[in-house]
């Protein structure tokens, strides 16, 4: 990749952070200016054009939302990125979503952060690894493999939320519909929402998921609760309850000390590194969704069989203990 492909723009009203950002991606190669004067960055962007701007939520004379919705509009190809401390208000919430959803910001990147963070972050943003479904503006299923295979909450618990929307088996192909626009908008509003410190995507086109780092569980089915009526009224209020009925599973992510780095790293490789690694097995096999997508994705492989076999009696011993 060539410098004018490693090209980022940090504005900041606060010098501190700025020399730390600055400091950090200097050092793994990347091209970095900055500015403290929000009102500067047209001008700045003009001239440098970066591929990324990491714009601070919260400045004088203008803040991020704004700023970030005018170098959007000036500059479509610039990849914004919101960053900063988060404030506790629901309307900036909403805002921060609206703009997610509009891809008028690629991502949010709170501070502070951890080096290693940063640089891995950055790297996504610079080549362009950030995989978006058009129709939610949610991360799409390829984005989803990437999340898992940055291994961001290694050290801590996690879990993901999957959701898939079922029609009748009973319906011809000509009966069947797909989710409308409306629904999906709102959906995606819905699931980032939700996901709140997590993300949220969409896997594949009636499947979604949310991840949620530092979460159990037990936490998270209890959350899960409210999540499900949500979907359902949704469902209803698009006229869509008739055709669709929606199905939520909970996978826990128990922490691990080591990451288990893989080329094409996916949910059902999470399942079996969590595992193996965790002493776990059959706990986590005994689960009804990941015995499922773990038996769907060896059967592909005749070899596999053994291995199938061993985690259905695994799975069964354990749940003789029950």
């Amino acid at each position: 990749m060539d410098r004018t492909q490693k090209r980022i723009l940090k504005v900041d009203d606060e010098q501190a952070l700025i020399d730390v950002t600055v400091e950090i991606l200097t050092a793994e190669g990347y091209e970095v200016r900055s500015t403290i004067h929000p009102l500067e960055a047209a001008a700045l962007v003009t001239e440098f054009q970066p591929d990324v701007a990491l714009v601070d939520l919260v400045m004088p004379d203008i803040d991020g939302l704004a700023l970030s919705q005018q170098l959007s509009k000036q500059f479509p190809m610039l990849k914004i990125v919101l960053t900063g401390v988060w404030i506790a208000d629901r309307g900036i919430e909403e805002e921060i979503y609206r703009l997610l959803e509009a891809g008028i910001i690629c991502d949010t990147f709170e501070a502070p952060f951890e080096r290693q963070d940063l640089i891995d972050a950055a790297g996504d943003w610079v080549r362009g690894f950030y995989h978006v479904d058009s129709a939610t503006r949610l991360r799409d299923g390829k984005q989803f493999q990437m999340e898992i295979s940055r291994n961001n909450w290694w050290g801590k618990s996690a879990a993901c939320v999957s959701i898939e929307f079922l029609q009748g088996s009973r319906q011809t192909k000509m009966e069947k519909r797909e989710l409308s626009a409306a629904f999906l908008g709102e959906l995606s509003a819905m699931l980032r929402r939700f996901a709140e410190d997590g993300r949220a995507y969409r896997r594949e086109l009636n499947k979604f998921a949310v991840l949620l780092p530092a979460a159990t569980k037990q936490e998270t089915f209890a959350k899960s609760a409210d999540l499900t009526n949500d979907l359902r009224v949704l469902l209803n209020m698009h006229k869509l309850a008739d055709r669709f009925s929606v199905v939520l599973d909970v996978v826990d992510m128990p922490a691990v000390e080591t990451p288990i780095v893989a080329k094409n790293f996916s949910l059902e490789d999470a399942a079996i590194a969590h595992s193996e690694t965790n002493t776990k097995l059959i706990k986590c096999c005994s689960d009804m969704f990941y015995s499922l997508q773990l038996i769907e994705w060896l059967a592909d492989n005749p070899a596999n069989i053994a291995r199938i076999q061993g985690l259905a009696r695994d799975s069964l011993k354990y749940l003789e203990t029950l």
